[in-house]
């Protein structure tokens, strides 16, 4: 009933039923549901049979939510007058996606900035709208149907970027019809909610349907039965009949099974292009994997198979690319089938756990990283430790690395626990042909999980080994060796002394982290490693942050502003958004520390803007802990208000940002940070003694 209402109807229509039935109901001063009231609603009486149903459901949602919420009647008719004129669209839905409390804050600040009606702008009656949208929506967000209802907004939005970029013109330069254009933003708008990612997989689907119209044009030597198959896949691909095109490559390969092998590998590089525009990477890599079985006899398939499933690894994982990274996944698949020993399925199961790392490191959600801690622990299974000592370090170091990615994402500090035990493992090798580069390499992940450890844990131990294993890789990560693992290694060590400094007393640390971040931008320019020398801008800037807050000095919270800015012309909203919220947030941090020291209420606000910037990707269902960070310094903002204008308008919202806050960082066992907040919670709420 749901799915045919989201089909037919849509939630803004709903709210605004339920809302003014609710503002019926309770104008009466009468002990009538929300729900028995809309069948006498005139409004409920036209709506369309969807919407009602749709209605319905609403009306139930928010009217637990109004009676959970125990406030008096007359907050209760503000906040269903609220809800009556600002409600979620699709546009929100995806712009947020799909997290209630993310969509209720855009709300609230469409609320401040155009309600007419100043009670509707108080914090109380903003705080009461939070709590019925959260609580009203987030059963709704739940439904899998409502992924389905957004996907015309994502369609929408590669559309227009397909038109603004200047794409649709080049395709229809290639005699490709508006048909197929739209045909191939639809393929690519399935199933998934971030744009930025839907458009970086269009664009390279674009780049092979010019290819294949390019191919159909092309007279060869092969005879005219596969220039004319390729000449109707291209007259099929120019209309957007993939599917037929793709039908027409199996037609032709049937009929090709005795011709020419040059011929047949033609039309299987062509499968595998279409099965590109088709975004089939199952089919893709069963094609590629034919073509293969063509080239190189039987006795030596294994390895050719591995050789081919690391390029298209290598591919995906450099120029960012998830189809190549699937191809490769079901690549390494096949390969574990074909393993004809213990050692072969070793080797077969670890590139497939690679493959799923990659994958789960890039996708929301937990399930490749799961599939791939699998994948390694069946590898060491099949890898004797006595009998390939270096392989099986390997494997336990990839594990390591699966869990340390699966640890900071989850609550709780288990898998983190685990990465350390793999990496301790791996290092506990030592042959004439484990490489002093490859110990270093483990050293350098260790350090990573130990500092990740080290903040949610509180204290300064797991820090102090972080920078201990840091040292010890950079024994053998030397410039002149190993140039960037040097700068690698060297910014990792700065992360790390700054969240130490920030711990202990003094600037020692905090000064050594700033040195080693300036080490790694010596190797890590903007010209050869762009995205890794926006990481260390952004580590330079809070380790000069930090240093400036203890010391007060203004010039290095100008420096640190500048830090991020230069991160974040790297960092770009559309490519990398979680990237951009991070350098967002640390911005926000660095401006709230400069508005404070220099008195200064526009860097204030300035800060606002960067930390409501970074909400929009760092969401609490999808970034728990970095999404905390933001409410903590959104209430710093807060309080720094209040002790240049005495106002207390935003402490109450602040206070309510720091209760979740510390809520999450409870949940995933960040003692430290929990301690953070708490000290917070009691400056928000006694801020005129917090600043005495």
């Amino acid at each position: 009933m749901f799915e045919r209402a989201l089909h037919g109807g849509n939630i803004a229509a709903a709210f605004a039923v339920a809302a003014t039935t609710a503002d019926l109901t309770i104008a009466a001063g009468t002990a009538t549901t929300i729900t028995a009231a809309l069948s006498g609603v005139a409004i409920y009486k036209s709506a369309d049979k969807p919407v009602k149903a749709l209605a319905q459901q609403m009306a139930r949602l928010m009217e637990t939510a109004l009676a959970s919420a125990q406030i008096a009647d007359q907050r209760k008719r503000i906040v269903v007058q609220m809800l009556g004129q600002y409600q979620p669209n699709e546009t929100a839905f995806v712009r947020h996606d799909l997290n209630a409390a993310a969509i209720a804050d855009s709300l609230c600040h469409q609320i401040t900035t155009t309600a007419k009606d100043p009670a509707h702008k108080t914090d109380i009656a903003l705080r009461d709208f939070t709590t019925v949208i959260i609580s009203t929506l987030t059963p709704v967000l739940e439904d899998p149907a409502v992924i389905q209802w957004i996907q015309p907004a994502i369609f929408k939005a590669l559309l227009e970027r397909t038109q603004k970029s200047g794409q649709a013109d080049r395709l229809r330069d290639e005699g490709i019809t508006e048909k197929a254009i739209i045909r191939l933003a639809q393929r690519y708008s399935e199933g998934i909610t971030d744009v930025g990612e839907a458009w970086l997989e269009l664009q390279n689907a674009m780049d092979v349907a010019v290819r294949v119209q390019q191919e159909g044009r092309v007279t060869s030597n092969q005879g005219d039965f596969v220039d004319a198959v390729l000449r109707r896949v291209a007259d099929l691909a120019a209309q957007g009949a993939y599917v037929d095109a793709g039908a027409a490559i199996d037609v032709a390969l049937a009929e090709e099974e005795a011709a020419h092998t040059a011929r047949k590998i033609r039309l299987l590089d062509r499968g595998v292009e279409i099965a590109r525009l088709d975004n089939n990477p199952r089919k893709a890599a069963s094609l590629r994997f034919a073509k293969l079985q063509i080239q190189v006899p039987p006795n030596a398939s294994f390895d050719h198979l591995r050789g081919l499933q690391n390029k298209w690894y290598w591919r995906g994982r450099d120029r960012g690319l998830r189809f190549d990274l699937e191809v490769a996944m079901h690549l390494a698949e096949r390969s574990v089938s074909l393993s004809q020993s213990k050692k072969q399925q070793g080797m077969a199961l670890n590139d497939l756990g690679n493959a799923l790392c990659l994958l789960g490191e890039r996708q929301t959600g937990t399930e490749r990283l799961e599939q791939a801690v699998a994948a390694y622990t069946s590898a060491l299974n099949k890898r004797d430790r006595s009998q390939s000592p270096t392989d099986w370090a390997m494997t336990q170091n990839n594990l390591g690395n699966a869990q340390a990615i699966l640890g900071a994402r989850e609550s709780g500090t288990d898998h983190l626990e685990q990465a350390v035990t793999a990496f301790g493992a791996a290092l506990q090798v030592k042959t004439p042909d484990s490489p002093p580069q490859y110990r270093a390499t483990i050293q350098n992940n260790l350090g990573n999980t130990l500092a990740i450890l080290g903040e949610r844990k509180g204290g300064t131990a797991e820090l102090e080994q972080a920078v201990a294993a840091y040292t010890a890789a950079l024994q053998v990560r030397t410039r002149d060796i190993a140039p960037m693992d040097w700068a690698m290694t060297q910014n990792n060590l700065g992360n790390a002394l700054c969240t130490l400094g920030e711990r202990e007393d003094g600037t020692e640390q905090l000064e050594q982290a700033i040195a080693a971040c300036n080490a790694a931008l010596q190797e890590r320019t903007q010209d050869k490693v762009p995205l890794d020398w926006a990481t260390t801008q952004d580590n330079l800037g809070k380790s000069l942050t930090s240093l400036a807050i203890r010391e007060g000095r203004t010039d290095r919270l100008h420096q640190a502003v500048t830090a991020f800015t230069a991160a974040l012309s790297v960092r770009k909203q559309d490519q990398l958004p979680l990237n951009w919220a991070t350098s967002q947030n640390n911005l926000g941090h660095a401006l709230t520390a400069l508005g404070i020291q220099e008195g200064d209420e526009d860097r204030l606000e300035q800060a606002v803007v960067a930390l409501n910037a970074a909400t929009e990707h760092c969401t609490l269902e999808s970034s728990a802990l970095e999404w905390a960070k933001i409410q903590c310094n959104l209430a710093k903002v807060a309080i720094a208000f209040f002790d240049l204008t005495g106002g207390v308008s935003r402490l109450d919202q602040g206070q309510a940002y720091l209760e979740l806050a510390r809520q999450v960082y409870a949940n995933a066992g960040a003692a430290s940070y929990v301690a953070v907040t708490g000290r917070l919670l009691i400056d928000i709420t006694n801020p005129r003694d917090a600043l005495s």
